[in-house]
């Protein structure tokens, strides 16, 4: 019976340990996730829930914003340079192409 619970203790630890993404909760952190869960990644859309104390410039919000000024034919150097080269997180290789952005600025995951 000890030896079970031992068992069943450890494979709840391991599982416990595991799914912590070990991520920490900061304004960098939850901008990078925010823009992330926009692209669709669903484990970055539950980790910007844990941002709702943390004020964070980069949401999904404005990548929406950034996108439709990219769409509607927006300058690549204006719109860099009123949102920065980090609003680059919100686009896909796709999106890069369609709309024509420098791929050498394609921030790294």
């Amino acid at each position: 019976m000890k030896a079970l619970f031992n068992i069943f203790f450890l494979l709840s630890f391991t599982a416990l340990f595991f799914s912590c993404d070990g991520k920490k909760v900061s304004e960098e952190s939850c901008d990078i996730e925010s823009m992330k869960c926009y692209r669709g990644y669903p484990q970055s859309c539950k980790f910007i829930e844990k941002c709702s104390e943390v004020d964070h410039k980069f949401t999904k919000k404005l990548c929406s914003k950034a996108f439709n000024e990219f769409f509607k034919g927006g300058n690549q150097k204006v719109l860099l340079k009123k949102y920065s080269n980090k609003i680059l997180h919100c686009f896909n290789d796709r999106e890069f192409e369609n709309f024509k952005i420098d791929k050498s600025l394609r921030p790294k995951e």
